[in-house]
């Protein structure tokens, strides 16, 4: 059924007509109500058959209403901590693939695109309520690996707050006022979205599409790409790319020496180093991802093939007359390149 109601949620959207609304509407109430016709049934089952056993009967309740939060004691070992800290030998495996690749399309060379002049050498320190406001939006979530519980350190904010420098925002407000940002990256840029990526992308499609194109659409997506960010290349993009250096490039150098391990009760994995990607979650992370990208957009542009990005997706396209498919030649030499680049920066 629940592949039936999916069914029906693909037709509608893609018909948009009244009749499939319809029948996607009734498909996903009888899935409902079959899905909760299976719950009553699967905890009412075990209270029916013990109505006459009053220590079945309250067992039974017990472990519906307060399921057993305990770990289960198969897991409890060094072993299987070992077996989740899985993400080095991930990474390792993917680097070993783009070192041995055999496809190297040969780049030119790629010029900066900063002006010497404008750099950033320091980070402002911010009034306390600019950073009161900050630690404030920050999410409560947090882990066994932090000093301080995120709730804690927010309560407690206003008496230290004297004593904190805070330098968010500070990297995207000078990025943006010298326009160092991609123009076609919609990754977690303000007033930009999947939205904007997409309303894009279709525009230019039907706009092809009225002057009596065709469009080849390519889509590019990368594997772990937050996590193969080489730390050396991406430290000399923020450099040489987007004008940083002195104390403002130094504070980027928390990203090395960092490790991790996997913990299930008592029990933990070997500590492991983290020799190259940014810590997913982070509010500066993907901003970093979009530095280490800036010269792959160089690359369409001397092809002169159409793109747009949202973080690690991308989107390259190209038109031509239906007589005429000598852009596909374009478009397979920058391919050809764009695979080059991301072999050469180890993604």
């Amino acid at each position: 059924m629940k592949r039936q109601c999916r069914q029906a949620e693909r037709m509608w959207r893609k018909t948009k007509l009244e009749i499939h609304y319809s029948i996607y509407k009734d498909s996903l109430h009888a899935f409902n109500v079959e899905l909760a016709t299976a719950r009553q049934k699967f905890f009412s089952n075990p209270i029916n058959s013990n109505l006459n056993n009053t220590r079945t009967l309250f067992a039974t309740v017990e472990r519906l209403t307060n399921p057993p939060s305990q770990i289960p004691s198969e897991m409890l070992s060094d072993s299987k901590c070992n077996e989740f800290a899985f993400c080095s030998k991930k990474i390792n495996n993917i680097r070993k693939v783009i070192s041995t690749s055999s496809s190297y399309a040969e780049v030119t060379q790629i010029q900066l695109q900063f002006q010497k002049e404008v750099t950033m050498s320091v980070f402002e320190a911010t009034d306390s309520k600019t950073s009161e406001e900050i630690v404030q939006h920050l999410k409560s979530s947090t882990c066994n690996l932090d000093t301080p519980p995120t709730s804690f350190f927010k309560s407690v904010f206003n008496c230290l707050e004297t004593d904190l420098l805070e330098v968010f925002n500070q990297l995207n407000n000078y990025l943006n006022l010298n326009g160092y940002l991609d123009n076609f990256q919609s990754g977690f840029r303000p007033h930009h979205s999947t939205e904007t990526a997409l309303v894009k992308i279709i525009n230019d499609i039907r706009l092809n599409s009225d002057s009596g194109k065709i469009s080849v659409l390519v889509l590019l997506d990368l594997s772990a790409a937050f996590d193969t960010l080489d730390h050396n290349i991406l430290l000399e993009r923020l450099e040489n790319w987007v004008g940083l250096s002195k104390m403002a490039l130094k504070w980027f150098r928390y990203l090395e020496g960092r490790g991790y391990h996997v913990s299930i009760g008592e029990h933990q994995s070997k500590w492991t180093s983290m020799t190259c990607g940014v810590p997913q979650g982070s509010i500066v992370a993907p901003l970093l991802f979009s530095l280490y990208m800036l010269p792959l957009s160089q690359i369409m542009r001397k092809n002169q093939i159409a793109y747009h990005s949202y973080t690690d997706d991308t989107q390259i396209y190209q038109d031509l007359l239906s007589n005429d498919y000598s852009p596909i030649d374009s478009l397979c030499q920058c391919i050809d390149e764009i695979n080059s680049w991301m072999c050469q920066n180890i993604l």
